[in-house]
């Protein structure tokens, strides 16, 4: 119970762009958020898998997360580093790219996308990866608390 307990204690975050005057701010354009709000299927599945990731923590979650027939839903993007992950939201189109601070127990939401095909587009993990490059970058990028959508 006390190793629930522990994970328990990670936060979600998004990668939201500085401001032209450097700021970062809860009035900032939040590009992860704006993608899901821009549509596809309803987000009831994102709430909850990102809530299992963040009740999992890391690396549990990669053990734990799997669909109906047994695969996992994290997938590594790329062998560059940091790496870059990917949550499957199955049975929803919802494909979510994120990055794993595991020293202050984070996770960092860069991209969304709503898949209509079978395969993967490369294109969307190349835009995580910009954005990832982006916040590990000295004032590229910030990070602010995720709010999970209620809808």
């Amino acid at each position: 119970m006390a190793e629930l307990e522990e994970a328990s204690q990670w936060s979600v975050y998004e990668a939201v762009p500085r401001g032209a005057d450097g700021s970062c701010d809860e009035s900032s354009r939040r590009p992860f958020s704006e993608e899901l709000a821009d549509g596809g299927d309803p987000l009831v599945t994102v709430v909850t898998k990102v809530g299992l990731l963040q009740a999992h923590g890391w690396p549990d979650a990669r053990r734990a997360m799997k669909d109906k027939r047994g695969h996992t839903l994290l997938a590594r993007c790329d062998d560059e580093e940091p790496e870059l992950w990917l949550l499957k939201c199955k049975p929803s189109c919802w494909r979510l790219y994120f990055c794993v601070y595991p020293k202050t127990k984070r996770f960092v939401f860069l991209h969304a996308k709503c898949k209509k095909k079978n395969e993967e587009d490369a294109a969307n993990a190349t835009r995580a990866r910009r954005r990832l490059r982006l916040l590990a970058r000295a004032g590229g990028s910030c990070i602010v608390a995720f709010e999970l959508p209620t809808s």
